[in-house]
Order: structure tokens, then C-alpha cells, then sequence
């Protein structure tokens, strides 16, 4: 049928190896994958670039990644969201990730010593 105004089918392709074919199932699965794929690929944007081989540091790049990203949700949530009855509507174009992470980055250069890769390489 649809919703809010769209008619005809939506047909998705999956590619299925070593489990039953049913495409509930398979939709459900790759959902769930797809979420967790999206969160690394968000992570990625906002983790620091480093070259240590320790997994230490690493790891606490990887944690103040995702404490910036849900900072960023709980802000959207709670400043970017239309006012009305009904299900929370979340304006997503009136702040981006990027914008988030520049702001961050702009106060951090102010408050710390931050040097950029092209600034390493001028010196």
C-alpha cells in the first residue's frame, strides 16, 4: 500500500549464504548489521587519526568518539526536535555531525596546543 503519500513495492536485495532464505528474517539481520555498520562509519568521522600501535590509546580515541557522538544525539534531542503531539520528530539538517565536530575542534584549538597534520609538516 504506503504511507504518507508513497504507492508501489520497495524491493531489497540480499545476498544469502548458510541460513533459511526467509526475508523477514534476512531484513531483520541486516538491519541490525546495518546499524552497527553506520555507528563504526560515524565513529570513523569523529575519531582522532593517530599512528601508535598502542591499543591503549587507541581504545580511549575510540571512547571519546562515541562519547562525541552521543553528545551530538542527546543535543539533537534535546534542541533539534519539532515541538508537536505524536512521535518525536528529530530535524536532522539544522545540525550535522560535521558541524558538531568543528565546533569541538575550533574550542579545543582555543582552550589546548592542537597541532594538524599540515601544521607538523610546515615545521
Amino acid at each position: 500500500m504506503g504511507e504518507k503519500g508513497k504507492h508501489g513495492a520497495l524491493h531489497h536485495a540480499f545476498v544469502v549464504y548458510g541460513m533459511s532464505p526467509s526475508s523477514r528474517k534476512v531484513r531483520g539481520i541486516y538491519s541490525h548489521r546495518f546499524s552497527i555498520e553506520s555507528s563504526y562509519r560515524m565513529r570513523n568521522t569523529t575519531k582522532a587519526k593517530t599512528t601508535s600501535k598502542d591499543p591503549v590509546i587507541r581504545f580511549f580515541y575510540a571512547l571519546i568518539a562515541f562519547m562525541y557522538q552521543n553528545c551530538w544525539v542527546l543535543i539533537k534531542w534535546k534542541r533539534f526536535r519539532k515541538l508537536q503531539r505524536g512521535p518525536i520528530v528529530i530535524v536532522s539538517d539544522l545540525f550535522q555531525l560535521e558541524h558538531f565536530t568543528a565546533l569541538i575542534l575550533s574550542e579545543s584549538k582555543e582552550k589546548f596546543i592542537i597541532r594538524t597534520i599540515e601544521e607538523l609538516a610546515i615545521s
